[in-house]
C-alpha cells in the first residue's frame, strides 16, 4: 500500500510544483460563447489575444449562434459585444455553410469572420493606449491572478425505478488543468458509484459498481517536434477486480510535422515506460493478491484534417517488461472523405489483441454479473466496425433560416 501513498503524492507535487512561468500580455482577451467552436484550432490561430474563461472579465464577448438553412447547410451569426472601454463597439457578422463543407472549410471561414470582427477593437485598443499611455483590461488582470490554471467541477445524481427494479448512479469529477505554450499540466480527480437492485421471486439480487481515482500529467514542449512528460495515478475498478491501483510513467513524444499544425495534422510517436502496482479485491486466475510490475508502450498516431475530410488513426502495442507474453495491441482508425460534391464516406473501426488481463479473479461469474457488466471476462480479441454513406443534392443555395412549426 505504501506504493501507492507515494504515487498519490506524485500525483500532488506533479501539479503543484511544476509549472513554467510564461510572460504572455495580449492586448485584447476574448470570450467565445460557441458551442460549434474548436477552440483548439481558434487559440492555435489567433496567438494574439486571451481566451477569456467567462465573459465579464474579457474586453469582447463573441456570442455565435446557429441555425440551419434550407438548403440543408448552417446559417452563423456572430456578435461582436465590447465590455468596459470598448462597450460603445456592437455590432455582428454572419456567413452561410453548404451541406456539402468539410469542417475544416468551416473553420477557416469562421476564423476569417473573427478576424475581421476583431478589427475594430483593435484600433480601438490602440486609441486607448494613445491616450492613457498603456490599456488595464480586467481579463489580463485575471490571467495573472490565475496564471492560465483553469478549475472545473461537476456532480451528477440519477435515480430511476419500475415495479421489479431500481438503479441510482452518483458521479462526481474535478479537473485542474494549465496550458501555455511551455507546459501542459492536467489533474483529474473522479468517483462513479452505481447500484441495481432487482426483485425476484428467490430473493432480491444487489449488485453495484464502484470506481475512480485521481490522475495527474505534466509535458514540457522541448521545441516544435519533441516533448516529455511524467503521468501518474491512483485508481479503484471494482469492474477489474483492483481495489487499489496506481502507476508512474515517464514519456517521450516526437511529432513529425511542427505542433503548431496540430490543429490541421498531427503524426506522433509516444514511448511510455514505468512500474504498476495493483492491490487486488480477490485473489487472481494467477494466484496474485497484490503485484508490483513494470510495464512499457509504443503508439504512434496520425490525424489530418482537410478540404476533403478527415482521417484519424492510431497503433498502440503494450506489454510487462516481466513477461512479454502479458500484452495488448490496439488499431483505432475513423475515416471521413468527400468522394464527390454532396457525397461523403464514413468509416470507423477498432481491434484490439488482448493478452494483459492479469486482474481477473478467480471463479465464474454469475449471469446477473454478466449482464450487468459488473465483471470484466476474459477474453483475447475485441473488435468493432461502422459505415455510413450520406449524399445532399437539391437547393443547397437555400440560406433561408425559418424556425416556425
Amino acid at each position: 500500500m505504501k506504493y501507492v501513498i507515494i504515487i498519490f503524492w506524485i500525483n500532488i507535487v506533479t501539479t503543484a510544483v511544476i509549472f513554467g512561468q510564461e510572460d504572455l500580455q495580449p492586448e485584447l482577451s476574448v470570450f467565445f460563447d460557441c458551442d460549434d467552436c474548436d477552440e483548439s484550432f481558434l487559440q492555435r490561430n489567433l496567438e494574439d489575444i486571451v481566451f477569456a474563461r467567462e465573459p465579464k472579465v474579457a474586453d469582447i464577448h463573441v456570442l455565435v449562434t446557429d441555425q440551419s438553412t434550407g438548403g440543408g447547410g448552417e446559417d452563423y451569426r456572430f456578435q461582436f459585444i465590447g465590455r468596459d472601454e470598448f462597450e460603445s463597439i456592437r455590432f455582428e457578422l454572419s456567413f452561410n455553410t453548404l451541406p456539402t463543407d468539410t469542417e475544416i472549410e468551416v473553420q477557416r471561414r469562421m476564423l476569417e469572420l473573427i478576424h475581421s470582427g476583431l478589427k475594430p477593437f483593435s484600433f480601438a485598443a490602440v486609441n486607448v493606449a494613445t491616450r492613457s499611455g498603456k490599456v488595464e483590461q480586467g481579463s489580463n488582470k485575471s490571467q495573472n491572478r490565475w496564471n492560465f490554471w483553469v478549475f472545473e467541477v461537476s456532480s451528477r445524481f440519477s435515480y430511476s425505478e419500475e415495479l421489479r427494479r431500481k438503479e441510482f448512479e452518483f458521479e462526481n469529477e474535478i479537473d485542474v488543468e494549465r496550458i501555455t505554450n511551455a507546459w501542459r499540466i492536467r489533474m483529474e480527480l473522479e468517483h462513479e458509484y452505481e447500484e441495481n437492485k432487482i426483485d425476484r421471486d428467490e430473493g432480491a439480487f444487489i449488485s453495484s459498481l464502484n470506481r475512480g481515482g485521481i490522475n495527474a500529467s505534466a509535458v514540457r514542449s522541448l521545441g516544435s517536434h519533441w516533448s516529455a512528460g511524467v503521468f501518474s495515478e491512483v485508481w479503484s475498478n471494482t469492474v477489474n477486480n483492483i481495489q487499489a491501483g496506481a502507476r508512474f510513467n515517464a514519456a517521450l513524444e516526437y511529432n513529425f510535422f511542427p505542433y503548431q499544425l496540430s490543429h490541421q495534422k498531427e503524426f506522433t510517436v509516444a514511448y511510455r515506460i514505468g512500474p504498476r502496482y495493483f492491490n487486488y479485491l480477490d485473489e487472481t486466475i494467477f494466484n496474485e493478491t497484490t503485484e508490483q510490475l513494470f510495464s512499457q508502450s509504443l503508439r504512434v498516431e496520425y490525424d489530418q484534417l482537410q478540404p476533403w475530410g478527415r482521417v484519424e488513426g492510431s497503433l498502440e502495442g503494450f506489454h510487462y517488461l516481466h513477461d512479454f507474453s502479458k500484452n495488448r495491441v490496439e488499431l483505432e482508425t475513423d475515416l471521413f472523405f468527400r468522394l464527390v460534391k454532396g457525397l461523403f464516406l464514413r468509416l470507423g473501426g477498432e481491434f484490439q489483441l488482448i493478452h494483459d488481463q492479469i486482474y481477473l479473479p478467480k471463479g465464474d461469474a454469475s449471469l446477473e454479473e454478466i449482464l450487468l457488466e459488473r465483471k470484466a471476462l476474459a477474453t483475447d480479441f475485441e473488435f468493432e466496425f461502422n459505415v455510413g454513406l450520406s449524399y445532399t443534392f437539391g437547393a443547397i443555395g437555400n440560406n433561408v433560416v425559418n424556425t416556425r412549426l
